[in-house]
């Protein structure tokens, strides 16, 4: 599993950017997708979401998002990444998000 990735923005499309690291080009699926700028240097969280028909990577820009996403394992990664966009920061009360 990949944990955190360091590198270049080289492109950012609607849900998601490619990170180059070291020439290698990773698209993740990020929330606020206007915080990323072009050859900006970024430093992003991952997860890798493996199902049966699909594996990609979804980036967070804190430690704190990650995990808000890994304790909603119920749910749709994009549906969650929407939710993100809602809510600048996910606020924990008794280990339940409230956005």
């Amino acid at each position: 599993m990949i944990y955190f990735l360091r590198g270049k923005v080289a492109l950012v499309n609607e849900d998601s950017i490619v990170l180059d690291v070291r020439d290698v080009g990773y698209e993740m699926l990020v929330s606020h997708i206007d915080e990323y700028q072009l050859d900006e240097e970024v430093f992003v969280y991952t997860y890798n979401v493996v199902r049966e028909d699909d594996n990609y990577l979804v980036g967070f820009k804190t430690l704190e998002e990650k995990n808000v996403f890994l304790s909603f394992d119920l749910i749709n990664s994009l549906t969650f990444l929407e939710l993100l966009e809602l809510s600048k920061s996910p606020v924990l009360l008794h280990d339940e998000a409230v956005f």
